[in-house]
């Protein structure tokens, strides 16, 4: 059994501001530990339901800022790390069974919702497939399809848990906190998220075959809106990208990969 690990740090218990997120903020160091946690308790739990290989993707913000702490991973699990990515997702492959995303946050928009945002909380507003607005959940759930690997698990707070259960029904979740407003929550003893997240990795993986495999999609268009004009800017004369105004681009692929790799 092969397991992809996609680690964010909004959804991450304690985490309730941006700053808990930047290197130069006075809790990242917090932040780090309590994502080393969580991605070590989702470990244990698919370890222990036979999961042969496990590969933990450092997946928030600059990839080189290392948001997880490398020495206390522990094994089985691999660690991916490091900047630039050449593509969305790396490790991802045929290989994997299935995938769980740890500290996930809500789409861009989402009432409620902690550190909301869509890819980036600076440039991008929102982001369509195929016509239907998506965060970061979808899009990792479409690479997963994409591949034949079912979505297993998906921790981060409330309104990230709900957002995953109604695209997702099949998916597991762990809720880390409650959302108050976009900088503020009620945070859960950190005990309890550890165990739940091992019970629910092990959970997964046993179940894996159970799990549908979402249906794979063919040709698709990526409509996104940025903030800003010289963001669209940056991918004019790139091939299958066309842009519709000054903020917004549409990017179409023979696949969800080939629309996405157009990006990088």
């Amino acid at each position: 059994m092969n397991v992809y690990i996609v680690t964010d740090m909004e959804g991450v218990s304690g985490v309730v501001t941006p700053e808990d997120v930047q290197p130069s903020g006075a809790r990242y160091a917090m932040a780090r530990a309590m994502l080393t946690a969580e991605v070590n308790a989702a470990v244990r739990g698919a370890h222990a339901a036979g999961a042969s290989h496990i590969a933990v993707l450092n997946g928030h913000g600059a990839a080189s800022a290392y948001n997880i702490n490398y020495d206390d991973i522990e094994p089985p699990a691999v660690h991916i790390a490091g900047s630039p990515w050449h593509c969305y997702l790396p490790g991802l492959d045929a290989s994997v069974d299935i995938v769980f995303q740890i500290g996930a946050h809500a789409r861009s928009g989402t009432p409620g919702a902690l550190l909301e945002h869509t890819m980036s909380s600076v440039n991008w507003v929102s982001c369509r497939l195929d016509g239907d607005e998506i965060g970061e959940m979808q899009l990792i759930a479409a690479f997963a399809a994409h591949y034949g690997a079912r979505m297993g698990l998906v921790t981060g707070d409330a309104a990230a848990c709900a957002e995953a259960k109604a695209s997702f029904p099949s998916v597991l979740t762990v809720e880390t906190k409650r959302g108050l407003s976009r900088t503020a929550g009620v945070l859960r003893p950190w005990g309890a998220v550890f165990s739940e997240i091992e019970s629910a990795a092990e959970q997964a993986v046993r179940s894996c075959e159970r799990i549908p495999v979402l249906p794979r999609r063919g040709p698709c268009a990526l409509e996104i809106c940025f903030s800003h004009t010289p963001s669209a800017g940056q991918l004019d004369g790139r091939p299958g990208v066309e842009r519709l105004d000054g903020v917004t681009v549409r990017i179409c692929g023979r696949d969800i990969v080939e629309a996405v790799g157009r990006l990088y």
